[in-house]
């Protein structure tokens, strides 16, 4: 099957809002994240608390959020020229560290966060009324106004509450005295596992996004390149872990291999939510259950969810473990990779496995899992479960590492440029 039957996106209605064939607006942040590892518990508790309350102020049953942490390889070009006449021994070796630097292959982990709107069935007229009238054109974009509106508010409340984490909206630029978009960098990265730019369209985005052949094996997806080739395998959980805890996948953060983790999380209406948390407790009592301790949580969750201590919403999880770009007509085998990916994959389950959650590798559902890594592809996600926006947050705390600015800081540019314990860049200003 073609891909633009799997896409959902049709066009860039604005700047920073891609509309979907279903009628749905998504916008996308990319976000530099908090740094983790010198902050206490207490920051920490207060930073999830925060994402909490955040989540809980914008949580609508119109309303859905995906969460992808990228992590790729990326060569660094070196800070200054190689000058080996330079006028002291520091700026000798500085230059030349920079240059070694420059030759090595490092990790960078990118944050995103995609807010999906969908507007309220019925608040629009009857679809078969509206193409019938005279107006429809006027119904739509009446509808687009609105709905863009609604996208505005949803930014400016995303963006103020989320300004630790540097969030940047992504949009459309302006490079060579042409217009690209930096979202659909963003989605086509995620359909082509690779990051390149994408011009301003005129055709259907589901047409364009697609420039790399996908095959889906049992268990293994290839991606083809023009000119490289690359494999991967999917992940996803069939067990949660009880209880969640901030910062629980951070490991992957310095993961020796390339990924890309993605999670959703669809608001339920707090009548669902209580519905939900109400049965299962009740099937625990019919079936005898003996497990107090789980069905007193259950009630504690209840009267949390009733007194607005947080939300409830669909969540899915998938971990993409990616293979390094290759060359097509390189000596590598494909055996020789394929091994190295399974290598992969268990590491990552193990990672996984500390935390409490298990996870199996998605075969069945292998397409479905992959398409479910798009923004606002709602009917694809695999293995569902509603979780809530407290456990949200501490699946999807906005960690990262620091990388600093190489220009722009206030002191001027960069003085140096180092490298993290997880083998990312850091410039030192």
């Amino acid at each position: 099957m073609p891909a633009a039957f799997r896409i959902p996106y049709r066009v860039q209605l604005s700047p920073h809002v891609v509309r979907t064939e279903a009628g749905d607006y998504v916008q996308v942040f990319r976000l530099d994240g908090a740094s983790f590892e010198t902050a206490d518990d207490e920051v920490l508790n207060n930073w999830h608390e925060r994402l909490n309350v955040l989540w809980r102020n914008i949580a609508a049953p119109n309303v859905a959020l995906w969460m992808h942490v990228i992590r790729r390889r990326e060569r660094v070009s070196p800070m200054r020229p190689d000058d080996t006449a330079a006028a002291n021994f520091a700026e000798r070796l500085s230059t030349r560290y920079q240059v070694r630097l420059s030759t090595e292959t490092l990790m960078v982990n990118e944050l995103y966060l995609s807010v999906a709107y969908r507007p309220i069935a019925g608040a629009a007229p009857n679809l078969v009324a509206r193409l019938l009238s005279a107006k429809a054109g006027e119904h739509r974009l009446a509808e687009h106004t609105d709905a863009l509106d609604a996208c505005e508010k949803l930014a400016q409340t995303v963006g103020s509450s989320l300004a630790r984490y540097d969030p940047e909206r992504l949009g459309v630029y302006e490079s060579g005295g042409r217009l690209y978009s930096r979202t659909l960098e963003f989605f086509g990265q995620l359909v082509n596992a690779d990051l390149s730019p994408v011009p301003l369209p005129t055709a259907p985005l589901d047409e364009v996004l697609a420039t790399t052949r996908i095959i889906f094996g049992s268990e293994t997806i290839e991606y083809r390149l023009p000119t490289q080739t690359r494999f991967g395998a999917i992940l996803g959980i069939k067990e949660y872990a009880s209880p969640t805890t901030v910062g629980m996948y951070n490991v992957l953060l310095s993961a020796p291999f390339e990924f890309v983790l993605t999670q959703s999380f669809a608001f339920l209406t707090k009548a669902a939510g209580q519905g939900l948390l109400q049965r299962q407790y009740n099937q625990m009592a019919n079936a005898g259950d003996f497990a107090v301790s789980q069905a007193e949580q259950l009630k504690d969750a209840l009267d949390d969810l009733t007194s607005n201590d947080f939300v409830m919403g669909d969540h899915h999880f998938t971990l993409q473990v990616l293979t390094p770009l290759v060359d097509r007509q390189s000596g590598n085998s494909n055996e020789q990779r394929l091994k190295s990916l399974n290598d992969d994959v268990a590491l990552a389950r193990a990672i996984l496995a500390d935390t409490g959650m298990t996870t199996a590798r998605e075969d069945l559902a292998l397409e479905a899992a992959f398409w479910a890594q798009l923004p606002a592809c709602f009917p694809m996600r695999p293995r569902k479960a509603p979780i809530t926006s407290r456990n949200f947050c501490a699946m999807a705390p906005l960690h990262n590492f620091p990388a600093g600015r190489p220009t722009g800081n206030h002191w001027g540019d960069a003085l140096a440029l180092l490298v993290t314990s997880a083998r990312s860049p850091y410039y030192f200003s």
